[in-house]
């Protein structure tokens, strides 16, 4: 039987957020790829853990469905705040202070040109 982490008894780690993240996607591994973690990083009293399965051309409704599966498992079997995401906080705020510059690269600005009438 796993032990719950209790969030006032033990400090949660990085390591130990790691541990709980690949515990509960072994058990939900596919037979024909690997759900693999990556970075960690504490986003305020959350650890979030990224996974991404090892090899493209995955269903990503399989995929999906894993992951949400794995994490719904983890959050109600621990008491620990681990998240498990395609996508980490730090690269989502990246992504937003980016977007207005690439919006501005793709959009082309608009001519007042009057229209020539035959």
């Amino acid at each position: 039987m796993m032990r719950k982490i209790s969030r006032t008894s033990e400090a949660l780690t990085a390591g130990k957020a790691l541990a709980l993240a690949s515990l509960y996607l072994d058990k939900r591994q596919p037979v024909d790829y690997r759900m693999v973690c990556g970075r960690v990083e504490c986003d305020g009293d959350w650890w979030c853990v990224q996974v991404q399965p090892d090899r493209s051309g995955v269903s990503s409704g399989d995929f999906t469905d894993r992951l949400v599966d794995a994490k719904m498992a983890l959050q109600e079997q621990q008491n620990a705040n681990v998240m498990l995401a395609v996508m980490l906080p730090s690269a989502v705020a990246e992504a937003e202070m980016l977007l207005p510059r690439v919006a501005a690269v793709l959009v082309k600005p608009q001519r007042n040109e009057r229209r020539k009438t035959a």
